[in-house]
Protein backbone atom coordinates (compact mmCIF):
# COMPACT_ATOMS: atom_id res chain seq x y z
CA UNK A 1 0.00 0.00 0.00
CA UNK A 2 1.10 3.21 -0.61
CA UNK A 3 0.05 6.24 2.34
CA UNK A 4 0.75 9.33 3.87
CA UNK A 5 1.02 7.36 6.88
CA UNK A 6 2.58 4.59 5.05
CA UNK A 7 5.41 4.38 8.33
CA UNK A 8 2.14 3.66 10.66
CA UNK A 9 0.21 1.41 8.83
CA UNK A 10 3.08 -0.33 7.91
CA UNK A 11 4.56 -0.40 12.15
CA UNK A 12 0.63 -1.39 12.93
CA UNK A 13 0.60 -3.97 10.63
CA UNK A 14 3.86 -5.70 12.18
CA UNK A 15 2.41 -4.48 15.66
CA UNK A 16 -0.72 -6.77 14.98
CA UNK A 17 1.27 -9.90 13.38
CA UNK A 18 0.84 -8.41 9.76
CA UNK A 19 4.49 -8.99 7.96
CA UNK A 20 4.31 -6.25 5.76
CA UNK A 21 8.08 -5.62 3.73
CA UNK A 22 9.22 -2.16 2.74
CA UNK A 23 9.87 -1.60 -1.10
CA UNK A 24 10.60 1.78 -1.20
CA UNK A 25 11.29 4.35 1.36
CA UNK A 26 10.71 8.24 0.94
CA UNK A 27 14.09 10.40 1.73
CA UNK A 28 13.79 13.75 3.54
CA UNK A 29 15.46 17.08 3.17
CA UNK A 30 19.41 15.98 2.64
CA UNK A 31 19.04 12.49 1.73
CA UNK A 32 17.53 11.87 5.42
CA UNK A 33 15.49 8.67 5.88
CA UNK A 34 13.89 9.31 9.57
CA UNK A 35 12.18 12.64 10.99
CA UNK A 36 10.94 13.39 14.14
CA UNK A 37 7.90 14.52 15.78
CA UNK A 38 6.62 16.91 18.85
CA UNK A 39 4.62 17.67 21.33
CA UNK A 40 4.53 21.54 21.89
CA UNK A 41 2.45 23.49 24.09
CA UNK A 42 2.27 27.72 23.36
CA UNK A 43 5.52 29.42 25.52
CA UNK A 44 2.84 30.51 28.36
CA UNK A 45 1.19 27.04 28.48
CA UNK A 46 1.58 23.67 30.15
CA UNK A 47 5.09 22.84 31.00
CA UNK A 48 4.71 18.93 31.18
CA UNK A 49 2.82 16.30 30.02
CA UNK A 50 1.03 15.60 32.80
CA UNK A 51 0.13 19.12 32.73
CA UNK A 52 -2.17 18.48 29.94
CA UNK A 53 -4.64 16.59 31.77
CA UNK A 54 -7.89 18.78 31.13
CA UNK A 55 -6.64 20.33 28.33
CA UNK A 56 -6.88 20.77 24.39
CA UNK A 57 -4.73 18.82 21.94
CA UNK A 58 -4.38 19.49 18.49
CA UNK A 59 -3.64 16.24 16.58
CA UNK A 60 -3.33 16.12 12.51
CA UNK A 61 -4.99 12.91 11.77
CA UNK A 62 -5.56 8.88 13.10
CA UNK A 63 -3.54 7.26 11.18
CA UNK A 64 -0.16 10.22 11.38
CA UNK A 65 2.81 8.35 13.13
CA UNK A 66 4.35 11.85 14.11
CA UNK A 67 0.65 13.29 14.66
CA UNK A 68 -0.88 11.00 16.47
CA UNK A 69 0.46 7.41 17.78
CA UNK A 70 3.93 8.57 18.52
CA UNK A 71 2.34 11.64 20.76
CA UNK A 72 -0.39 9.25 22.21
CA UNK A 73 2.33 7.10 23.76
CA UNK A 74 4.19 9.48 24.61
CA UNK A 75 1.30 11.26 26.84
CA UNK A 76 0.50 7.26 28.20
CA UNK A 77 4.12 6.70 29.17
CA UNK A 78 3.94 10.54 31.36
CA UNK A 79 0.65 8.76 32.71
CA UNK A 80 -1.89 10.81 30.59
CA UNK A 81 -4.61 8.90 28.29
CA UNK A 82 -6.16 10.52 25.76
CA UNK A 83 -9.78 10.29 27.78
CA UNK A 84 -8.01 12.74 30.23
CA UNK A 85 -7.95 15.38 27.99
CA UNK A 86 -10.92 18.20 27.90
CA UNK A 87 -11.11 17.69 24.10
CA UNK A 88 -8.80 15.53 21.14
CA UNK A 89 -9.49 18.08 17.96
CA UNK A 90 -8.50 16.32 14.72
CA UNK A 91 -6.82 19.38 12.67
CA UNK A 92 -6.57 17.41 9.73
CA UNK A 93 -2.91 18.35 9.28
CA UNK A 94 0.49 19.52 11.41
CA UNK A 95 0.01 22.65 9.90
CA UNK A 96 -3.56 23.58 11.00
CA UNK A 97 -2.97 21.98 14.08
CA UNK A 98 -0.18 24.24 14.64
CA UNK A 99 -2.53 27.25 13.43
CA UNK A 100 -5.11 25.68 16.09
CA UNK A 101 -2.68 26.42 18.67
CA UNK A 102 -0.92 29.40 17.62
CA UNK A 103 -5.27 30.85 17.61
CA UNK A 104 -5.64 29.63 21.23
CA UNK A 105 -8.36 27.03 19.92
CA UNK A 106 -6.09 24.33 21.49
CA UNK A 107 -3.41 24.21 24.44
CA UNK A 108 -0.90 22.04 22.66
CA UNK A 109 -0.66 20.23 19.58
CA UNK A 110 1.38 17.26 18.01
CA UNK A 111 3.76 17.72 14.47
CA UNK A 112 6.28 16.90 12.32
CA UNK A 113 10.00 18.70 12.92
CA UNK A 114 9.85 19.98 9.40
CA UNK A 115 5.93 21.45 9.84
CA UNK A 116 7.59 22.98 13.20
CA UNK A 117 10.07 24.34 11.49
CA UNK A 118 8.65 25.80 8.39
CA UNK A 119 5.76 27.21 10.84
CA UNK A 120 8.68 28.68 13.55
CA UNK A 121 10.29 30.48 10.43
CA UNK A 122 6.47 32.11 8.96
CA UNK A 123 5.11 32.83 12.22
CA UNK A 124 8.35 34.19 14.02
CA UNK A 125 6.88 35.97 17.44
CA UNK A 126 5.12 32.83 18.31
CA UNK A 127 7.07 31.02 20.59
CA UNK A 128 6.53 27.28 21.56
CA UNK A 129 7.67 24.87 24.16
CA UNK A 130 8.77 21.49 23.17
CA UNK A 131 6.93 19.32 25.98
CA UNK A 132 8.49 16.22 24.07
CA UNK A 133 10.53 15.09 21.33
CA UNK A 134 11.05 11.66 19.12
CA UNK A 135 14.06 11.60 16.42
CA UNK A 136 14.10 8.42 13.92
CA UNK A 137 10.41 8.09 13.09
CA UNK A 138 10.72 6.37 8.98
CA UNK A 139 9.70 8.64 6.59
CA UNK A 140 6.82 7.65 4.40
CA UNK A 141 7.10 4.44 3.16
CA UNK A 142 5.59 2.18 0.20
CA UNK A 143 5.03 -1.44 2.03
CA UNK A 144 3.84 -4.41 0.67
CA UNK A 145 2.25 -7.70 2.05
CA UNK A 146 5.62 -9.98 2.44
CA UNK A 147 4.10 -13.07 1.07
CA UNK A 148 3.74 -10.91 -2.46
CA UNK A 149 4.81 -12.53 -5.96
CA UNK A 150 8.32 -10.93 -6.25
CA UNK A 151 7.28 -10.17 -9.92
CA UNK A 152 3.72 -8.25 -8.72
CA UNK A 153 6.37 -6.86 -6.10
CA UNK A 154 9.01 -4.98 -8.84
CA UNK A 155 6.06 -4.50 -11.35
CA UNK A 156 4.05 -2.54 -8.98
CA UNK A 157 7.11 -0.30 -7.45
CA UNK A 158 8.40 0.41 -11.14
CA UNK A 159 5.05 1.37 -11.54
CA UNK A 160 4.79 3.81 -8.68
CA UNK A 161 8.55 4.99 -9.38
CA UNK A 162 7.31 5.90 -12.79
CA UNK A 163 4.21 8.05 -11.33
CA UNK A 164 7.46 11.10 -10.56
CA UNK A 165 7.45 11.18 -14.20
CA UNK A 166 4.11 12.33 -14.89
CA UNK A 167 3.41 15.99 -13.79
CA UNK A 168 -0.39 15.09 -12.93
CA UNK A 169 0.57 12.17 -10.96
CA UNK A 170 3.16 14.14 -9.04
CA UNK A 171 1.34 16.48 -8.17
CA UNK A 172 -1.67 14.23 -6.86
CA UNK A 173 1.18 12.38 -5.18
CA UNK A 174 2.13 15.74 -2.93
CA UNK A 175 -1.58 16.66 -2.55
CA UNK A 176 -1.55 14.04 -0.34
CA UNK A 177 1.15 14.53 1.79
CA UNK A 178 0.00 18.59 1.74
Amino acid sequence: AFLPAGSAHTLLARTHGRAAQIVALSLGEGGARTYGTALVAREDGPTTLPALKGKRLALSSFDSLSGHWVPARQLARAGVRLSDLAEVVWAGTHDKALALLEGGQVDAAATYDGALATFRRQHPTFRVRELAVEQQLPNIVVAVRAGLEPDRRAALTTALFGLGTDARASEALNDLHA
